[in-house]
């Protein structure tokens, strides 16, 4: 009930203060500040999108996109990791836009969008999957929770003697994000093991593909490359890399890069982590990516880009909602750190 309280009253907070014109009036006193917001996404769809897995409308993107043209300094990857490299202060507050696995909406909602108003931005590739019928685990997962006609799950290596309800979107959702932190940090073969059993166990009882192409193909990755959109590599099959032998790990991201090369022409200069947290990476690899000549290693940590942030270890923000939500959300995130004097 506490929680619910102070998310409605934020709500409102963030609706006031947009709508009352103070959010914008702040703006133009506060946002020229030495920073850099590193915003990230992952899928798109139209108002109809009724999937449980999350997919941002496109409405809500392109009034994002909108908004930050209007109200902060839009910039490359490539531009940020160039002054983060040579510490050079960042005029105004700025902001990188990325999108993380290549999915096959990034280029039927998001790109028209990138594209009409000219900003650039990242599209990280899940290399391996690109052209095929497969996706990243959780979204295979995700996909065959949506379509099973199961009923109910029972999985005794996870839930012990549990029978789980999966009868309806709510439950489905919420077992998929209990089944995705479950396997998660597993050793990468029992995980890939206990996945394969589950997308058994929900299947099509006729064994057919439950889903349509769900990734990029090379073509579309083409178009866009010669249209402002950059590349970035993000492994071949989504692993978690820390649970995988080193070696297996280190040729998730050569292979992956050098895949994205192939097709694209142009030097992949980028590296982002799968999940992007602590426990998905290692020093080690970390190390070998400043070897192979990556400029940056992008994360999902919570943070601002400024003068102290090394180019292999990037913080990300992930806003969700409607306009005046993302607008407030992304406002609090500057004015915290204006507020504790961190100015880089």
């Amino acid at each position: 009930m506490k929680i619910k309280f102070k998310k409605a009253v934020k709500t409102i907070f963030y609706f006031v203060i947009y709508y009352s014109g103070f959010l914008k009036l702040w703006l133009l006193f506060f946002n020229k500040q030495n920073k850099c917001v590193v915003l990230f996404y992952h899928r798109f769809a139209d108002k109809k999108n009724n999937s449980i897995l999350h997919k941002l409308d496109s409405e809500f993107f392109r009034k994002q996109m909108h908004y930050i043209n209007r109200w902060y300094d839009v910039i490359s990857l490539d531009n940020l990791v160039e002054k983060v490299r040579k510490k050079e202060r960042f005029q105004k507050t700025t902001i990188v836009i990325t999108i993380d696995d290549g999915f096959k909406d990034n280029y039927d909602f998001a790109y028209p969008i990138l594209k009409e108003l000219d900003i650039p931005a990242t599209i990280f590739l899940t290399s391996g999957l690109i052209g095929t019928s497969k996706a990243p685990w959780v979204d295979e997962l995700g996909m065959a929770l949506e379509k099973t006609n199961q009923k109910r799950l029972f999985f005794p290596e996870l839930f012990g003697n549990n029978i789980i309800n999966i009868s309806d979107t709510a439950s489905r959702l919420s077992i998929l994000h209990k089944i995705y932190l479950k396997l998660l940090y597993l050793d990468h073969n029992l995980k890939l093991e206990y996945l394969n059993r589950l997308i058994q166990y929900l299947g099509n009882n006729d064994g057919t593909k439950c889903h349509e192409r769900m990734m990029l193909n090379w073509s579309e990755i083409v178009e866009m490359s010669e249209n402002g959109i950059t590349f970035g590599a993000h492994t071949m099959t989504h692993p978690t890399l820390s649970k995988m032998k080193t070696k297996e790990a280190k040729a998730e991201i050569y292979l992956s890069r050098k895949e994205i090369e192939k097709f694209i022409k142009n030097k992949v200069n980028h590296f982002a982590i799968p999940n992007g947290q602590p426990g998905d990476f290692t020093e080690e690899l970390r190390v070998f990516c400043r070897n192979e000549n990556f400029r940056s290693v992008l994360t999902t940590n919570f943070g601002i880009v400024n003068g102290n942030t090394s180019p292999y270890d990037l913080p990300r923000v992930h806003i969700t909602g409607p306009l005046f939500m993302f607008a407030g959300e992304l406002a609090k995130i500057v004015f915290k750190k204006v507020h504790r004097g961190v100015h880089g």
